[in-house]
């Protein structure tokens, strides 16, 4: 018998949050943040990140990072501490156990600096991923703690394990105040053993 090939999906946006196989559909409790929905035979298959529609049973990407309806700005890293950024600082090197910092900024189109901009703690959830991207399953997010100050961005993490994580753009926009969502590309972070 083939398994059944299931997507995970968060009760409070709809977002697919996880795919796994199966022999049969797995059900979670009333109380559960989230819900499983074959999606076997649908094609294309759908990926993290996807809406879905529970009334038609569609799923649908996400709007293209471009498109800037419902965002005030985006996130736009300049600077590391603790860390190497690649050319177009989508990515960073790490070291476990040492502490990470990023700088960045957030910006309107005409790339102003959105000063009204503030929260005074942001935990940004930080997945493990493997070497392609995908989280892996049944592990547990660790948190990045961040500030916004006129704009200004200031995160950092202590990695504690070694491996492949990132920090997504639903991962920020999560915990922002309403009406504040901002555009961001991601960060994958690479954390090496500290004694390389």
């Amino acid at each position: 018998m083939q398994p059944i090939v299931f997507a995970e999906v968060s009760k409070a946006d709809n977002i697919l949050v996880h795919i796994g196989q199966a022999p049969v559909i797995p059900e979670f409790g009333p109380n559960a943040v989230n819900y499983c929905v074959d999606i076997t035979d649908i094609d294309p298959m759908p990926q993290i990140g996807w809406l879905y529609d529970p009334e038609t049973g569609a799923f649908s990407p996400p709007a293209p990072l471009d498109a800037w309806e419902g965002y005030i700005g985006e996130l736009t890293l300049h600077s590391v501490q603790g860390g190497i950024f690649n050319e177009d600082r989508s990515e960073v090197n790490a070291f476990s156990g040492q502490k990470v910092s990023v700088e960045g900024e957030v910006t309107d189109q005409e790339g102003n600096v959105i000063s009204f901009l503030d929260v005074d703690v942001l935990r940004l959830p930080i997945l493990q991923t493997d070497l392609i991207g995908n989280p892996l399953e049944h592990s547990q997010p660790s948190m990045a703690l961040a500030t916004i100050r006129q704009g200004i961005v200031n995160a950092f993490w202590i990695p504690e394990n070694t491996g492949t994580f990132k920090i997504t753009d639903r991962g920020v926009n999560i915990r922002l105040p309403k009406g504040s969502r901002i555009k961001f590309k991601g960060l994958e972070i690479f954390v090496l053993p500290e004694n390389l």
